[in-house]
């Protein structure tokens, strides 16, 4: 089984200069000494994005553990310094990373950097590679080095700020990385609990498999390919009945709900707009088992909900 977080999800993302408090430091810490005790006994990866410090500087880091010990840690190699980021006001690129080992909660050299492979010898044909966010925005990412040296599975960590059209271009960058390096990858973004006083976070997870949209189990990590999603039906204010056959590219985002174990799914659909200022975002389910859609997910014979963009 394979578990992975948002980038910086131990301390948040938004934290700006707090990220220099060395209480927030140590808390990071003990949460990883947790995390470790707690899941010993599981045979699972546990990817959790974390800063930490290596002798004087900060670094943007996962944290890969496995059965109560850590196997490595990942290191973020592009930081974004333009608009509303400006990592570079905290954080050191992993090309000044002045060690490739280090000693984190009672381990003792542990291999630290931007280009660590990990496999799992119960999980054949399992090579695993980290990158964060920014990493997959450059215009040649870590992963595509990773997948000439054998990665077969690609987990990004992202604190990615959802604006107008960014969740279509994530699933651009997830696809095509996916099948330019014949590999699976795994992107997930900051949501629930980051600062709201700037930025808006919208929790995006997307599993691609050699370009193609897969849906998640959440309850094993097993994947299915998704091909048709089937006839939705619904009623459209403006239009006639609407019976509509969704297929995988018309997915536009999707979002998996922890607490209810339901997988939201956005197409939009301009075609059915009142004019060219205005879009249609229709709003299903997916079961995540078989990435078929839920039928009468808002009511007897309502598959779909409108959202007014």
């Amino acid at each position: 089984m394979y578990k992975r977080q948002p980038e910086l999800c131990l301390s948040a993302y938004s934290n700006e200069d707090l990220f220099f408090q060395e209480a927030l430091l140590c808390e990071v810490e003990e949460a990883i000494s947790r995390i470790l005790e707690e899941t010993a006994g599981l045979d699972m990866i546990i990817v959790a994005g974390t800063p930490l410090k290596v002798e004087g500087g900060l670094y943007n880091c996962g944290v890969v553990m496995h059965r109560g010990r850590i196997a490595g840690i990942a290191v973020k190699s592009y930081l974004p310094n333009y608009r509303e980021f400006y990592e570079a006001r905290q954080f050191r690129p992993a090309r000044e990373l002045p060690a490739d080992v280090i000693d984190l909660c009672s381990q003792t050299g542990i291999p630290i950097g931007p280009d660590l492979l990990f496999r799992v010898s119960s999980m054949p044909g399992f090579t695993l590679f980290v990158e964060i966010c920014e990493d997959v925005f450059s215009p040649v990412p870590p992963s595509s080095r990773a997948a000439l040296a054998g990665a077969t599975v690609v987990a990004n960590l992202s604190a990615s700020n959802i604006t107008a059209g960014k969740d279509e271009y994530r699933h651009l960058l997830a696809a095509s990385q996916s099948a330019r390096c014949l590999c699976a990858y795994i992107y997930t973004a900051a949501g629930f609990g980051e600062s709201t006083t700037d930025l808006a976070w919208d929790g995006h997870a997307i599993v691609y498999e050699n370009g193609n949209l897969v849906s998640l189990d959440p309850d094993d990590g097993s994947y299915t390919l998704i091909g048709p999603i089937g006839a939705i039906q619904g009623v459209i204010p403006g239009t006639p009945p609407t019976s509509l056959t969704i297929w995988t590219p018309d997915v536009d985002s999707l979002a998996f709900d922890p607490a209810t174990g339901i997988l939201y799914a956005v197409a939009r659909r301009e075609d059915l707009a009142n004019n060219a200022n205005t879009l249609r975002d229709l709003l299903f389910q997916i079961n995540p088992a078989t990435g078929l859609r839920v039928a009468n997910a808002f009511g007897a014979g309502v598959d779909l909900s409108l959202i007014h963009i």
